[in-house]
C-alpha cells in the first residue's frame, strides 16, 4: 500500500490566493502521490488567550494524527534543510513504508508543545517568520520540489 500525504493547517480565513495555490499543487502532485490538505478550524479564543488557542488547536491537530505516522512540523526553531537535503529526508520517510506522512503548521501563533515533542522531524522554513498563509504555500511548493528531486524530473534546477 502507498503511504498518503496529509498537509494540516490551520484554517483563520480563506484567502482565494492561498485557495488558488492548493488547488495549483494538488494538480500537480495528484500524478505523484496520494495528497490531501487538511484544515482545521482555528478556535475561537480571542489573542488575549494565546496559550489556550495554542493548545486548542493542537488538540484538534492530535486527533487527527495516528499511531505509526510520520509527523514532520514547520517551526522556526527546526532545523534547516536544502530543497535536496528536505528530499533526501522524505524519501528516508517513504522508505520505511507508513500509512501517513502529515505534514503540520500551525496557525497565527504557532504549533502546541505536544505537537512539536511529539514530531518526527521539525522543520525550519528560513530564518524569517512567515504568515501561516504564506507557510502553507512555501510547503507546498517545497513537497512538490521534493517530488520533483526523487522522480528526477526537470522542475528543480541544481
Amino acid at each position: 500500500m502507498a503511504t498518503a500525504f496529509r498537509l494540516i493547517t490551520i484554517q483563520t480565513s480563506k484567502e482565494k490566493y492561498v485557495q488558488e495555490a492548493e488547488q495549483l499543487y494538488l494538480k500537480k502532485l495528484k500524478p505523484l502521490c496520494i495528497f490531501e490538505i487538511q484544515k482545521i478550524k482555528s478556535g475561537s479564543a480571542p489573542r488575549s488567550e494565546l496559550k489556550a488557542k495554542i493548545e486548542d488547536e493542537g488538540k484538534k491537530i492530535q486527533k487527527i494524527l495516528q499511531p505509526g505516522s510520520i509527523d514532520i512540523v514547520f517551526d522556526e526553531k527546526g532545523t534547516r534543510f536544502s530543497s535536496e537535503e528536505f528530499a533526501d529526508l522524505l524519501q528516508k520517510f517513504i522508505e520505511r513504508s507508513p500509512k501517513t506522512i502529515n505534514f503540520i503548521i500551525g496557525g497565527a501563533f504557532g504549533l502546541s508543545e505536544e505537537i512539536k515533542k511529539n514530531a518526527t522531524q521539525s522543520v525550519s522554513l528560513s530564518s524569517f517568520v512567515f504568515n501561516h498563509h504564506v507557510a502553507e504555500i512555501v510547503v507546498l511548493e517545497q513537497i512538490y520540489r521534493a517530488f520533483s528531486i526523487i522522480n528526477k524530473t526537470p522542475y528543480h534546477n541544481a
